[in-house]
Parts: structure tokens; C-alpha cells; sequence
């Protein structure tokens, strides 16, 4: 059995990279324990108390170095593995308004995160990553399980959402190989979502064209498929949505975000 663990990355609205993320890693179920032992392996040598979450920012007040070097080892641990990745991207504005803000009679002009319409965000990410999810345990031959963080901003309409996919699935698809409903779950308590926080992190980060380029160490790990003679990871393990654009402009946002990715997973 196969275990997607999903989480969402990048929602607040900022101008490096104008998408947030949704998904994560496929582990076999078989690898999870020594996965986990490995990664609590890295957390004491890091001196990390085991009560304490690991994510990508440093919340652990780590030397700048040691924080480096622990994004790091736990790349490369997941690197060492068949794990695969699956991740949706879809650019912020679709549920970011812009307002005016008056602070100490200045007038500003700030983006402004709608609460509904990220719920509608969120629903559809969902949709799509297990749609593809599906996808790839047909491919496979195997059936899976999907265990998601818990999100702050919507939790109960999410965990309801989420229900209702099960057992009929959604209008793209039964979701015939995923064996019962989405599974909520708190990131404290799993040490696999937290590595997840860290692939998710390296990815944004990456895509951010920050001097740091995470991808290619986890590059082997997304999942790809042969089109046209040709093994491709976009439109498998790399997302992008919406496929096509109503403007020139987003057009051209959803074609730089892909062109971005294929050149810095190859640097």
C-alpha cells in the first residue's frame, strides 16, 4: 500500500512566486518505520527535543548552518528512498482580493487572503492531487491511503469536503484506488509530514530562485511517466493549474512557474 502525505505550502500572497502548493510524498507503506527511525536519528543529533515540530522555517532557533545542514540530511534522506512526489500549484490570486489600508494617513494597497474562496482553492487542489494520486496507483497496481495536516485556516470545512469524496470520488474521478476517506492528521505528531514540511519548503523555496536550489537533490523523486518518447515529470508530479488561462498575462505566469521548474531541477 502506498501513503500520500499532503499539506499546503506558500499561501500567502508574495511576489517570487505568485502560486501556493498543495501535496507531498508517496511512501510505500513498508519503509515507514525506518524512514521515521532515520529521521528521529537526524533530529537528536541536531539536539531537536523530540516534543518539538520540525518545519522549514527555522522554529527551533537554530544556527543558520545547522538549520541548512538539517534541510539537507533530511533531502537527502528522502532522496535515498522510491518514495514519489505529487504537487498541484495555482497562482494566489484566485483567492486573494486587493484592498486599500489607511495607516497613520498614508493610504496602502495590499493583498487581502478571502477566506471562502481559499476554502474553493483548497477543495479543488484536493481534487486534483487525488485525482493523480489515483492515477499513479493504476499505474502501479496498488491501492493507497491519503493522510493530510491539518490546515488552521479551514480545518472542519476541509475535513467535511473531504469526507464527501468518499466512496464516489469526484466528478474527474471514482478514486477507485484509494482505499477510504482522506485522513486528517496533526503534523505535530507525524514525523513523515514533517519531513513533508521540509520537501515542501525546498520546493517552494527553489521556485523562488533563491541562491539556495534544493531540487535537484529530490528531482529523481517526483513522479514521471513517458509522453511522447520522453520521461516528463509536468502534468505528472508537477502540477500546474489552471491548464489553460483566460489572459495573455496568466498565460504567461502559468508558462514561466513551468519553464522555471525544468530549468532549476536540472541545475
Amino acid at each position: 500500500m502506498r501513503i500520500f502525505f499532503v499539506d499546503d505550502s506558500n499561501i500567502i500572497k508574495e511576489e517570487r512566486l505568485e502560486f501556493f502548493l498543495y501535496g507531498g510524498l508517496i511512501i510505500e507503506e513498508s519503509i515507514i518505520r525506518d524512514l521515521v527511525k532515520k529521521f528521529i536519528k537526524i533530529r537528536k543529533s541536531k539536539r531537536i527535543h523530540e516534543d518539538a515540530e520540525i518545519k522549514w522555517t527555522n522554529v527551533n532557533d537554530l544556527d543558520p548552518t545547522e538549520q541548512k545542514i538539517l534541510k539537507n540530511d533530511i533531502l537527502n534522506l528522502i532522496k535515498e528512498t522510491d518514495c514519489k512526489i505529487i504537487i498541484y500549484l495555482a497562482p494566489q490570486d484566485f483567492y486573494h482580493k486587493l484592498t486599500l489600508e489607511t495607516k497613520n494617513g498614508i493610504k496602502k494597497i495590499k493583498f487581502q487572503m478571502d477566506k471562502n474562496k481559499y476554502v474553493k482553492a483548497l477543495q479543488y487542489a484536493t481534487n486534483i492531487c487525488l485525482q493523480k494520486f489515483n492515477q499513479y496507483l493504476a499505474c502501479i497496481g496498488e491501492r493507497g491511503l491519503v493522510l493530510a495536516d491539518e490546515t488552521g485556516l479551514c480545518k472542519k470545512e476541509i475535513q467535511k469536503y473531504c469526507f464527501s469524496l468518499y466512496p464516489e470520488g469526484t466528478s474527474r474521478s471514482t478514486l477507485d484506488q484509494i482505499a477510504y476517506v482522506t485522513i486528517p492528521i496533526d503534523s505535530l505528531y507525524s514525523p513523515i509530514h514533517q519531513i513533508n514540511d521540509i520537501v515542501m519548503g525546498a520546493i517552494q523555496h527553489s521556485l523562488k530562485e533563491y541562491k539556495n536550489n534544493f531540487l535537484p537533490i529530490i528531482k529523481d523523486r517526483f513522479w514521471s511517466e513517458m509522453r511522447n518518447g520522453q520521461s516528463t515529470i509536468i502534468g505528472y508530479g508537477f502540477n500546474v493549474y489552471p491548464i489553460s488561462a483566460d489572459t495573455q498575462w496568466m498565460q504567461k505566469m502559468l508558462e514561466r512557474v513551468k519553464d522555471k521548474f525544468s530549468r532549476r531541477i536540472l541545475s
